[in-house]
């Protein structure tokens, strides 16, 4: 079975939070954000996570096998490092590794 791998990224718009594993994350989030559809959490592969409710926990788990949103996820931190003053384009150079590795340098992950 496949499991997340880390960081964790939490989006919402242009806000993306950045977490060193999945169980960091679910404790992060709040349950109302999760009901009211405000993001999406992606590992650092491209995968799409599952987000729900167990009562009053919010429980992440893999929304796919394969990593089908890289793209996706690539361009949002783009996006995301260019909203906070890193000078990012969309180049060969920006990679979703080293988008991945850089955003965890900023948020204190190694």
């Amino acid at each position: 079975m496949k499991i997340a791998v880390p960081p964790i990224f939490i989006v919402e718009g242009l806000d993306v939070t950045v977490h060193a594993s999945i169980e960091e994350a679910a404790l992060w989030l709040e349950p109302w954000w999760v009901e009211q559809n405000e993001g999406a959490a992606f590992d650092s592969e491209g995968r799409l996570l599952n987000l729900e409710i167990d009562k009053f926990n919010v429980r992440i788990s893999l929304g796919e096998e394969t990593p089908g949103h890289a793209a996706e996820l690539r361009l949002i931190l783009i996006s995301f490092l260019n909203a906070v003053g890193e000078s990012m384009e969309e180049n060969e150079m920006s990679s979703l590794p080293y988008l991945v590795k850089l955003c965890a340098d900023r948020a204190g992950i190694s």
